[in-house]
C-alpha cells in the first residue's frame, strides 16, 4: 500500500499540446478546411503517442457531429476508452476533447476561444446547444452568434474549461485583433488559462495585470501531423491526478506548468 501511495503522489513531467485541429474524418468529410487530410482523430492520437511522446493531447473540433461519430467508433472498437473522471485513453496518451469557437462583440473584430469538456457526452450536449447559433456545426472554428458572456456561462454550466486562443496574434487573437483588455470582451474570472500564441513571449505577457491569476499555455495549433508538438507545455503532476490537475489549472498544489517553445 505504501508503494502504491508513493507512486500516486510522485511528481512526473507530462508533455501536453492542447490545440490540434482535425482536417478530415475517417470517411473523408472536411472539418478544418485548411487542415491536412491525414489529420483524423485516430491519426492524431497515433502520431502524438507513438512518435511525439505527448502525454496529454487536446484535440480541437470535437464539437463536430461527424468527428463525434469517429470517436464513438473508436470507443466501440476498443481502440480507445473513456477514462473515469475525464478524457479518452489511447495507449499512454490521454485525449482531452476540445473545440475552437469564433465570437464577435458589437463594434469589435472577431476572436477565437478554446473550450474543453471532460467527456464525449458533455461535448455532445454542448454541440446540441451551440448548433442553433451557427451556420455549419460540422466545420472548425465557426462563428457562433451569441454574446461572449453567454458563451462563457454555457461552457461553465457544463463544467468546461475556457482558454482564449492565440491571444497575441493579429489574426483573431483578443489582444492582437479585438480589444486592449481581455476584460472588455470576457469575464476574466471565468478564464482558466490563456494560450499565448506561437512564439509569444511569456515574460512580456506576465506584465499584463489582468492575467496575473491566469496560467499561460503554448500549443502547436497544428494543421498537419508533422506540426504536432512544435510548441508544447510541461506539466508537473502527480501520476494519478492528471485530469484533476488539468481541471484546476489555477490551483497550484496539483501541479506546475511550463510553456516550451521549440
Amino acid at each position: 500500500m505504501q508503494d502504491q501511495l508513493k507512486t500516486s503522489t510522485m511528481w512526473e513531467p507530462c508533455y501536453t499540446d492542447l490545440h490540434i485541429h482535425i482536417g478530415r474524418t475517417s470517411r473523408g468529410e472536411a472539418v478544418k478546411i485548411s487542415g491536412s487530410r491525414d489529420l483524423t482523430f485516430e491519426n492524431i492520437a497515433r502520431e502524438a503517442s507513438d512518435r511525439k511522446g505527448i502525454h496529454l493531447l487536446g484535440v480541437i473540433d470535437c464539437h463536430s457531429p461527424v468527428v463525434q461519430m469517429d470517436i464513438e467508433q473508436l470507443l466501440e472498437s476498443g481502440t480507445m476508452s473513456e477514462i473515469e473522471g475525464g478524457g479518452i485513453a489511447y495507449q499512454d496518451t490521454t485525449i482531452l476533447l476540445g473545440t475552437e469557437i469564433e465570437l464577435r462583440e458589437p463594434g469589435m473584430r472577431e476572436f477565437h476561444m478554446l473550450a474543453y469538456f471532460r467527456d464525449l457526452k458533455t461535448m455532445k450536449s454542448f454541440t446540441d446547444w451551440m448548433k442553433r447559433y451557427m451556420k455549419n456545426v460540422n466545420l472548425s472554428s465557426q462563428r457562433v452568434y451569441v454574446p461572449a458572456l453567454e458563451m462563457q456561462a454555457e461552457i461553465k454550466a457544463l463544467g468546461g474549461l475556457i482558454v482564449p486562443a492565440h491571444v497575441f496574434t493579429p489574426h483573431k487573437g483578443i489582444y492582437g485583433s479585438t480589444a486592449p483588455r481581455m476584460g472588455d470582451v470576457l469575464d476574466t474570472r471565468l478564464v482558466d488559462a490563456v494560450e499565448l500564441g506561437l512564439s509569444s513571449d511569456s515574460s512580456m505577457a506576465s506584465y499584463i495585470r489582468e492575467l496575473d491569476h491566469v496560467p499561460f499555455l503554448t500549443n502547436s495549433d497544428a494543421h498537419s501531423l508533422g506540426k504536432i508538438g512544435r510548441e508544447y507545455n510541461e506539466l508537473q503532476v502527480a501520476a494519478l491526478l492528471l485530469m484533476n490537475s488539468v481541471w484546476h489549472f489555477k490551483e497550484k498544489p496539483t501541479g506546475k506548468l511550463r510553456p516550451i517553445m521549440d
